[in-house]
Parts: C-alpha cells; sequence; structure tokens
C-alpha cells in the first residue's frame, strides 16, 4: 500500500511578545508560536530555522 498526501499541510501561528535580555537577544520555540497547525497525515515535527535577526519596529511616536 502507497499512501499519497496531496493537501497542503496548514501552517497557522500566534503572535507572541518576547523580552529581550541585557545583550538585544532572546529565544523563542516552535510551541511558542505555533496555534494549531495541522496535516492531512499527521505532524512528524515542527522545527524552526536557524537563528534569525529581527529590526524591531514600533508604532508609538515620540
Amino acid at each position: 500500500m502507497t499512501v499519497e498526501d496531496n493537501i497542503d499541510p496548514t501552517a497557522i501561528c500566534q503572535d507572541i511578545t518576547i523580552q529581550l535580555d541585557a545583550s538585544g537577544n532572546a529565544s523563542i520555540s516552535t510551541s511558542d508560536i505555533d496555534n494549531g497547525s495541522a496535516d492531512n497525515c499527521g505532524i512528524d515535527n515542527i522545527s524552526s530555522i536557524s537563528p534569525h535577526s529581527i529590526v524591531p519596529t514600533s508604532d508609538q511616536t515620540p
């Protein structure tokens, strides 16, 4: 028997707020942002790609 999965997985993420340490770094895990992602044949694992640098922005005006 061969199973062929032709249905794309659904990635559902949630917003999070993180706190930076004294060096300006923070860590998150995939469970911090997953909000019910699913796949027709089940999900073996959820992984993130290597660490990223982000540029913080603010919608507050001085």
